[in-house]
């Protein structure tokens, strides 16, 4: 196989993977409630094996400066890759002894607390709880310790903070789990660990940095599960601290959007009774110096582009929402790099795409109800036994559980086709979804979820290549597929013979969606007929799939990628063509 030489510079993405409403339910509350919250949003997370994490820590720990290395916990050393014990370990930062777990999953391979470490210095920090003082470790000079306590360095002291009190929440009990809790004391034994004090202030002391909320990513890429507390560090005092949130939650920064050399487009989502928002934006990670106009600036909308920028520079975004009284905590932060050169062209506007957001969908209680309304192609839709308190963007219906009739939400006659389809989906609680998609009375797919509550997933692009009037059918499959919530049904139309808007240079936007889950879309467009090769690679640089390969003809171009045989994880397009080549990452998550 061909290998690409990573170390070129790679085109970057604004990638923040927080999907949105993974957080809805933990929205304006604090102490145990809020605790009982999360609980829920991240059990139940995809396990691995203990033999895995020689492979998935040495992708999570990756060293920022150098890809093929990844960072020691304790030490800070930056190790080759290809090192393997007994040159590094993997350390519980929750002693596996409290609790007596071992290295079997969930608790013994949870990569939100497992860290690659020295295995000498590993050796030392044992099973002690976590405090400040003792005797400077020989190796790990930043660390300290003494016959019941450990403290790590400074620079990782938050970092371990906010792993314990992941573990805290993650672990509760339930399911036949342990029931791990942090104490304000040491030495400490069973399933309790300390000292909550000295973790909180740890909290404080090193906030969340730019390589934590990477990590939170990547083990997420893996677990499809999140560490809410480098999400929101305000969780941590809302649950220990006293704290209570203010009644105006705060928004979620969506990825940036129309990146190119001196601008993007900065998303992130309506916040209900927001008079408007607050944006923030820098070009360093702890925001020490904020952009002209944006220190902050007020908006009324849910979006802003951003111009005037640096070529290859990182910026970062966050913000608030306010009304008249208050605003709301600060959002997470959106990290993204502008391109190289001369930047981007935006394809013109075709109108062959539509979206249904269903904002006019009525309901918003827990009942079952039946009923219509007008969406936004004008015609008017219908639906059965659905409920409106589940949501993924906004108006959101949800599909109810072996009702009668059999829930469903059925279009009415659209115009102009369809060509593809897709939309997204929630599994609402805890009974897996098996939800069936007809087109006049076809079935055109079944989209899944199992163990995935309120995970939002796309259904990726679905063939239907069917001329109007047609009729789109949502439906559940059988009495016992569990509650679904669908939203942003977007399609394109059936395509007519029209000669293509010829672009005027060489093109390639971002995939979509991304991350993904089956499968995405590559757009670029050519200016003139050219020998193309477009290919899909893993992070070590094997071919994986060519996706095209030959004479491309010129005009604007989709270029689907089918991840169905393929493992989560991060992979590159690469597009091969008469005026270079242009690289695009994408995110698969299963």
């Amino acid at each position: 196989m061909r290998k690409i030489f990573l170390l070129l510079l790679l085109t970057s993405i604004a990638f923040s993977a927080i999907p949105d409403g993974y957080y809805d339910n933990a929205s304006g509350l604090s102490g145990t409630a809020l605790k009982a919250a999360l609980h829920d949003i991240i059990d139940g997370h995809t396990e691995y094996s203990y033999d895995f994490l020689w492979t998935g820590l040495k992708y999570t720990d990756e060293d920022p400066n150098n890809s093929s290395n990844f960072i020691l916990i304790y030490t800070g050393r930056s190790l080759s890759k290809t090192q393997a014990y007994p040159d590094w370990n993997r350390e519980h930062v929750w002693a596996k002894s409290h609790g007596d777990f071992g290295n079997t999953p969930p608790c013994g391979t949870d990569m939100h607390h497992l860290r690659p470490s020295d295995v000498s210095v590993n050796g030392d920090r044992g099973n002690k709880d976590f405090d400040n003082g003792g005797t400077q470790h020989s190796e790990a000079t930043g660390c300290y310790y003494d016959a019941d306590s450990w403290e790590p360095r400074d620079e990782v002291k938050g970092d371990i903070a906010r792993s314990m009190f992941y573990m805290t929440v993650r672990y509760e009990g339930d399911n036949d789990e342990l029931d791990l809790e942090l104490v304000d004391y040491t030495p400490t034994s069973g399933p309790n660990f300390g000292k909550l004090s000295t973790l909180l202030a740890w909290h404080v002391q090193d906030p969340v940095s730019d390589f934590e909320r990477t990590r939170n990513d990547r083990v997420y890429s893996y677990q499809h599960n999140r560490n809410p507390f480098i999400d929101h560090p305000e969780y941590v005092s809302y649950i220990w601290g006293g704290e209570v949130p203010n009644e105006l939650g705060a928004p979620v920064a969506k990825s940036a959007s129309n990146i190119d050399s001196t601008s993007f487009t900065a998303n992130w989502s309506m916040v209900t009774s927001a008079t408007g928002y607050k944006l923030y934006v820098s070009d360093n990670s702890g925001f020490t110096s904020l952009l002209s106009q944006y220190d902050p600036k007020i908006l009324a909308d849910t979006l802003e582009m951003i111009t005037g920028l640096t070529p290859e520079t990182d910026y970062y975004y966050k913000l608030k929402a306010y009304d008249e009284d208050s605003e709301s905590a600060f959002s997470n932060v959106v990290n993204l790099t502008t391109l190289a050169g001369s930047g981007t062209v935006t394809p013109p506007d075709t109108g062959n795409i539509h979206i249904e957001t269903f904002a006019n969908f009525p309901e918003t209680g827990s009942s079952y109800i039946n009923g219509t309304f007008t969406g936004q192609d004008g015609s008017t839709w219908s639906y059965d036994q659905c409920r409106g308190d589940v949501q993924i963007s906004d108006e959101t219906p949800c599909l109810g559980k072996g009702r009668t009739p059999e829930a469903s939400i059925t279009s009415g006659a659209i115009s102009g086709g369809i060509g593809t389809l897709s939309f997204q989906y929630k599994q609402a609680y805890s009974t897996g979804v098996n939800l069936d998609v007809y087109v006049n009375d076809t079935k055109v797919a079944t989209v899944t979820s199992s163990n995935e509550t309120g995970t939002i997933k796309e259904s990726g692009l679905i063939d239907v290549n069917v001329a109007d009037p047609l009729v789109i059918k949502f439906v559940q499959s059988s009495g016992e597929s569990g509650q679904v919530a669908i939203d942003n049904v977007s399609w394109t139309s059936y395509p007519v013979s029209i000669d293509p808007v010829i672009p005027n240079n060489f093109w390639v936007g971002d995939a979509y969606p991304n991350p993904f889950n089956s499968s995405c879309t590559l757009p670029l467009k050519l200016s003139m007929d050219s020998q193309t090769k477009v290919a899909l690679y893993d992070l070590l640089g094997n071919e994986r799939k060519i996706l095209f390969e030959g004479l491309m003809r010129r005009g604007y171009h989709d270029i689907h990628v089918n991840g169905s045989d393929l493992s989560t994880g991060m992979y590159l397009i690469k597009v091969d063509h008469t005026n270079g080549s242009v690289l695009r990452k994408v995110l698969l998550i299963k």
